[in-house]
């Protein structure tokens, strides 16, 4: 086997034409991903410019949803270790379900799906307190206000090398880590990426012996991150290149909120052969994850060089037809 065809087979395995999308066939993810598929065609058609009246309705959007809602029911009485009827996927569905009639009830337009009341009554009990699903009307003015980034913070981002020896809260890395979630777009907004957070040193002297470019420095970072995306999230092949691109994205999100909360960080790629990301899966107890990269992250010493990373002149890289 060689590296192509590794990622070939870990793709094909475990995206979802390995059981057809048949809803009672799939995994826990699968269902949660086709799940916010189809809720987020809801939320897209409702924020359009000019939202069409009942739609969704010829491409079944709406009865997939139902389907796997009642699914998903189903497995929290069943595998009551792994659902509950209070995961936040079934709050999300109920929302935009709700404001989907509600739109159509505000303009006073028949709303010609037949199941969508007695699914509202029967599982109003899924609504949170808090509002999960649907749109959210926002002003330019104000978003124009809370956006406050500067030139300066895309010129001073850096790779760096050097750190101090003060440990990092690991609530700090969380909260950059949601920042990240909430910032970056996902195909379909599925949930598709992952973070490992490792402080062991014999698990970080394991993981960094296998990466190829963190020679000198790596061991002195308080933190590694391991970045990956989850496969299962995937439908077929035409989605093979999105893994990595939803991936990347992420990874740069991640990348841009440690350096807005003063942390810094070096992305150290992940070229290596299938062989040594077997071993890493092995180590972090990884499921279905194809990996992306890994991010060393620390607190700044007081001073410390960088490389001068000069990049071309932009009209180099730009083509305008």
């Amino acid at each position: 086997m060689d590296n192509f065809e590794y990622d070939k087979i870990s793709f094909l395995k475990n995206c979802m034409a390995s059981n057809n999308r048949e809803v009672e066939k799939l995994t826990k993810t699968q269902l949660i991903a086709n799940l916010t598929i189809d809720y987020h065609r809801i939320e897209k058609g409702l924020a359009m410019q000019n939202t069409r009246p009942n739609f969704g309705q010829r491409s079944r959007v709406l009865k997939r949803l139902y389907d796997m809602n009642r699914e998903y029911l189903h497995r929290c009485t069943t595998n009551s270790d792994d659902y509950t009827d209070k995961d936040k996927i079934l709050s999300i569905v109920y929302d935009c379900i709700a404001e989907y009639l509600d739109w159509h009830l505000e303009r006073k337009i028949e709303c010609k799906c037949k199941y969508i009341k007695h699914y509202l009554a029967k599982y109003s009990y899924l609504k949170n307190t808090q509002k999960l699903g649907g749109t959210v009307k926002m002003t330019a003015k104000e978003l124009k206000t809370d956006v406050s980034a500067s030139d300066s913070f895309f010129y001073s981002r850096r790779s760096v090398r050097e750190y101090s020896t003060m440990d990092i809260d690991l609530n700090d890395i969380k909260e950059c880590v949601r920042k990240s979630l909430y910032g970056t777009p996902t195909v379909c907004n599925r949930p598709i990426n992952k973070v490992y957070i490792v402080k062991d040193k014999a698990v970080k002297k394991k993981i960094l012996s296998m990466q190829n470019g963190n020679r000198g420095f790596g061991n002195f970072a308080p933190v590694i991150l391991v970045v990956t995306t989850d496969l299962e999230n995937f439908q077929d092949a035409d989605e093979r290149k999105q893994p990595y691109i939803g991936g990347g994205m992420f990874c740069m999100s991640l990348i841009y909120a440690l350096h807005a909360d003063g942390f810094a960080s070096c992305a150290l790629n992940w070229d290596v052969p299938y062989e040594k990301e077997d071993k890493l899966k092995k180590i972090l107890n990884m499921g279905n994850d194809a990996i992306m990269m890994f991010i060393a992250v620390g607190n700044y010493a007081d001073e410390f060089v960088v490389a001068q990373s000069e990049k071309l002149n932009e009209d180099e890289i730009i083509n305008i037809f």
